[in-house]
């Protein structure tokens, strides 16, 4: 049975404004890291919005990252690829429950092995990392969370750097040290146009938007998750509320 034509069961699932994200398979539920992520790019983005008319995500997990880029970006339509086959099946699953099937078409496929038959206005990717890290028994577990697994920062890149339009950007998140690692070869043929160095607890992640083309100027910001009481941030509440139902913001970590 196709999963878009598959009886929905009660199970795991997170509720934003928009949609309803169904996660009963896929190893990676859903947390700020994508949120953060689909915010700021649509805040950095946002004059630049109309012009934003074909997207791809790239390990698109439940889909979320699509779901997004269908709410943010009325005249676009994506395209998500996914290589483990019971998450693709599940990100059917929520484009069919969320009626988003005319806007995003879930692809099962590596990117190594995807073939885009146009290029990209806007690529996102909420990508594997953890580089050198103990890998995960759990191999759905061990691609989500391990660029050395099927997929790294750098294959993204360099596909960007070849299926970006002319005024097309690439946004991603990662490690604060993994950018830090592979800012330069990035940087070889695209552009910084943003960063935000996101700090929660001891961990710290940058959300990175580069850029066919040079803008002179680059948007720098850093962001707390949580305050000194562990409770969400204002700015991150402020970033995020356009997403979020309030009850997300209830209690501590």
């Amino acid at each position: 049975m196709d999963a878009e034509n598959k009886i929905i069961a009660p199970g795991s699932f997170f509720k934003f404004k928009q949609f309803t994200v169904l996660q009963e398979k896929n190893a990676h539920k859903t947390g700020t890291d994508s949120v953060l992520l689909a915010c700021f790019t649509e805040e950095v983005l946002r004059p630049y919005s109309t012009n934003i008319t074909k997207i791809l995500d790239i390990g698109t997990g439940t889909g979320i990252l699509a779901m997004f880029s269908a709410v943010f970006y009325a005249n676009a339509k994506a395209d998500a690829i996914e290589i483990i086959e019971k998450n693709a099946q599940e990100a059917k699953q929520n484009v069919f429950y969320n009626n988003l099937k005319d806007r995003i078409t879930v692809h099962h496929t590596a990117l190594q092995q995807f073939q885009p038959l146009s290029k990209y206005d806007l690529i996102i990717s909420n990508p594997p990392y953890f580089e050198n890290a103990q890998l995960n028994k759990d191999k759905s577990k061990s691609v989500a969370r391990h660029s050395s697994a099927e997929l790294s920062i750098i294959d993204i890149i360099r596909f960007a750097e070849k299926y970006l339009s002319e005024n097309g950007y690439l946004a991603f998140v990662v490690p604060q040290n993994i950018w830090e690692k592979h800012k330069i070869p990035a940087l070889e043929q695209l552009w910084l146009f943003a960063e935000m160095i996101c700090v929660n607890k001891n961990s710290a992640l940058s959300i990175i938007i580069l850029s066919k083309q040079n803008h002179q100027t680059v948007n720098k910001r850093k962001l707390s998750v949580r305050n000194a009481n562990g409770n969400f941030s204002e700015a991150f509440i402020d970033l995020t509320r356009k997403v979020y139902l309030p009850e997300a913001y209830r209690g501590k970590s």
